[in-house]
């Protein structure tokens, strides 16, 4: 066996799960003593013979200005040798390296010893065209809207020209990703205030509700695999077969989003559950006695208005949170995210997923505006027309092959359904909107030939499945975290005085900074002094409620700290000067928190 090649895959094996190693392309390449052969792959060199390491040198050019910790994704392998000088020249990126062709990937393993690349630690391979999928998946994993900065995209030389399709796939996934983060932060800045108050008052009323962890433990009692989920949106071409589902309670899960409930309920048709996750939603979306009954999936920062509209069973979800996890933590609790695209549907989708339907299907689902319409009649009052000189909107393809007029948040919604129906080979998802934007990977039919397809004679109590599903905490349970939440406001004064103590001891260490002294007690004290603080506001959870009052300084101030100088001095000086702004907005955020925890009243 080729020595480099057995080295190599060794080391594969031990440390990357990721990389499913082809036994048949191995065996192939073992028993081949002939470098020059194994370097050819359909007529291109996988490694040069004319001045290899120059042309790494001038490559690795493109990443000297970037910052520190950066994200790059690399597309292609052509030699491995690229790779393993992006890592020593920069040791501190974390590189995603995606190659099409598994084929090439093992021919590079024959060519040197690449045992310093492959047990470096920040390093993740996709490898073939079957682990795009991986790639995706780890891209949606690394790339969070705390890291916005735009993933830096890099091709070994030619790759991109020889795999074209490929790279235009690899390129387009990496921009969506940057693009759906932008909406995301964008949205807890835009919505901060709102999402802050119904996060507080959420606080207070979660313990009494399920969660999705608890309704998918309920839902394993049946065989639902049987049945499909149905996600009712509240899209134009609503209107045209919303009268198709009157019957069909029990032989589908219905989800309806909050802005489709009144056209559900006008045809006297009751969901299974009702989802509303946006800060910021009307009551009238509940206008209708049966809709106020139904169960309603909301979220931890979702509308007060609607929470308290609905007398159904609520089920809560949350997005990453680092405060309700410390909470839940010491009864082994948790409560699920659902992923989401950043629409509600999205969030409907998730769920259904999440709790085991392997047939999906989507009504109301135009993500565009077809007729220049926005939703269906009865969504919501006084709606004005879509307007297509607006420079947010644009066409795409239409679900008849035509084109139809969306704009940048519902193209995102829809390229989300996209990438999730790719990532999710499992799942069989049925676009019986009848209008609308296509979305690929779906099976497009009419929504009665869906029922006759897809929904069994027999049914099942789904409602009644969510309505039983327990409580997040028992009742000693709730008790420990009633008085945890409590102690987070009761200890707000003693946290303003920490930060105020915090903030002298940083002064102290900019004039330090300011006098060069570096070679002394003094300033090893105040980096000391600093390092207890930033432990201290990185364990306790209380921040992590601060936070949420102060979210675009937060963000900037993050997105400052990437930026990293050769130089000592200035190093110091920004971590001074942009920690001073972040304490403050810290105080800020406490004196806030402690007059809107006032106005809760008695719990």
């Amino acid at each position: 066996m080729n020595n480099y090649l057995k080295k190599n895959i060794d080391i594969i094996k031990k440390i990357h799960d990721e990389i499913k190693t082809n036994e048949d392309i191995i065996k192939e390449l073992e028993g081949s003593d002939n470098i020059q052969e194994v370097n050819l792959y359909n007529g291109y060199m996988l490694k040069s013979n004319i001045d290899n390491n120059k042309a790494i040198s001038v490559w690795c050019e493109q990443f000297k200005e970037l910052t520190h910790n950066t994200i790059v994704t690399v597309f292609g392998t052509g030699s491995l040798d690229y790779y393993q000088q992006l890592i020593r020249l920069y040791p501190d990126f974390f590189v995603i390296f995606y190659e099409p062709v598994e084929e090439n990937f093992y021919r590079c393993l024959c060519l040197d010893d690449y045992s310093e690349l492959l047990k470096k630690d920040k390093c993740l391979f996709c490898v073939g065209e079957d682990n795009f999928n991986n790639f995706m998946s780890y891209v949606y994993s690394v790339f969070g809207f705390e890291t916005i900065n735009k993933p830096y995209i890099a091709t070994i030389p030619n790759c991109h020209k020889i795999f074209e399709k490929e790279y235009a796939e690899y390129e387009e996934t990496l921009i969506n990703v940057y693009k759906s983060n932008v909406l995301s932060r964008n949205t807890l800045i835009h919505y901060e205030e709102d999402m802050l108050n119904n996060y507080i008052d959420n606080l207070t009323k979660f313990e009494d509700a399920t969660s999705v962890l608890e309704v998918k433990e309920e839902f394993g009692k049946y065989n639902i695999e049987d049945y499909p989920a149905i996600v009712l949106s509240a899209g134009p071409s609503l209107d045209k077969n919303i009268e198709e589902i009157i019957d069909l309670k029990g032989r589908a899960f219905i989800l309806c989003v909050d802005a489709a409930l009144n056209t559900a309920t006008k045809y006297n048709i009751r969901p299974d559950v009702v989802l509303s996750v946006d800060a910021e939603m009307y009551e009238d979306s509940l206008r209708d006695e049966l809709g106020r009954e139904v169960p309603l999936l909301t979220h931890m920062h979702g509308a007060l208005t609607i929470r308290d509209a609905s007398r159904g069973r609520k089920i809560y979800v949350s997005d990453k949170d680092r405060y309700l996890e410390d909470l839940l933590a010491p009864f082994d609790k948790m409560m699920l995210r659902l992923a989401t695209g950043g629409s509600v549907a999205n969030t409907a989708f998730s769920f259904a997923k999440e709790l085991g339907f392997k047939n999906i299907i989507l009504m109301g689902q135009d993500l565009g505006f077809p007729g220049n319409k926005h939703h269906a009649e009865d969504a919501f009052e006084d709606e004005e027309d879509a307007n297509e000189n607006d420079k947010d909107y644009f066409y795409v393809e239409s679900i008849d092959g035509g084109e139809v007029l969306t704009r940048t948040d519902m193209d995102a919604y829809r390229l989300w359904f996209e990438e999730t129906i790719q990532l999710s080979p499992e799942i069989n998802v049925i676009d019986a909107t009848e209008g609308g934007a296509l979305i690929k990977g779906t099976e497009i039919i009419t929504i009665r030939e869906a029922i006759d397809k897809y929904c069994p004679k027999g049914t099942l109590d789904f409602e009644g499945m969510i309505v039983k599903s327990n409580d997040i905490l028992d009742d000693e349970e709730k008790e420990i975290v009633k008085k945890d939440i409590k102690a987070s406001f009761d200890n707000i004064d003693y946290n303003i005085d920490y930060l105020k103590k915090a903030k002298r001891d940083y002064y102290k260490l900019r004039d330090i900074n300011e006098k060069k002294k570096y070679n002394t007690k003094e300033f090893i004290r105040a980096i000391e002094k600093v390092g207890v603080y930033n432990k201290y506001f990185d364990e306790n959870k209380d921040f992590e409620l601060y936070k949420r009052c102060c979210t675009k300084k937060y963000f900037e101030v993050i997105d400052e700290l990437k930026i990293i100088h050769d130089d000592d001095y200035e190093n110091i000086k920004k971590l001074v000067d942009l920690s001073l702004i972040m304490l403050d907005e810290y105080i800020k955020a406490a004196r806030v928190l402690k007059e809107k925890w006032g106005k809760i009243g008695e719990w």
